[in-house]
């Protein structure tokens, strides 16, 4: 009888051995994206202020060459606010991409193989 139960005891122990690596999600380790280095480095300085018209400078503006400047102004704002959306596009994306690159590398398989 003692015989029998060592006999049972070998293979009951390599089962549980083999259930240490056969259940549960693997660990994973991640480490932050780098989605900043994917915005364009000129990007990091602003938008430059609109070249003022020359009569402004001289002092000889009429209400036109004021028109003019506070077109330019405007078109560099909508530059601004192009920039703005395109960056936070490029985030979002990013670390969209990351999570759902995490949960494939942690989804539970079934019986540890599929």
């Amino acid at each position: 009888m003692r015989k029998a139960l060592i006999k049972l005891s070998i293979p009951l122990l390599m089962l549980q051995g083999c259930a240490l690596f056969a259940g549960g999600r693997p660990t994973v380790t991640t480490q932050r994206a780098g989605c900043g280095s994917l915005i364009p480095a000129d990007w990091r300085n602003g938008t430059p202020a609109a070249a003022i018209v020359d009569a402004i400078v001289a002092g000889t503006a009429a209400v036109g060459d004021w028109i003019v400047q506070a077109d330019r102004e405007a078109a560099r704002g909508d530059v601004a606010d192009d920039r703005t959306k395109a960056t936070i596009h490029i985030f979002t994306t990013c670390e969209e991409r990351d999570a759902a690159a995490v949960r494939q590398a942690t989804r539970r398989r079934f019986l540890g193989i599929f």
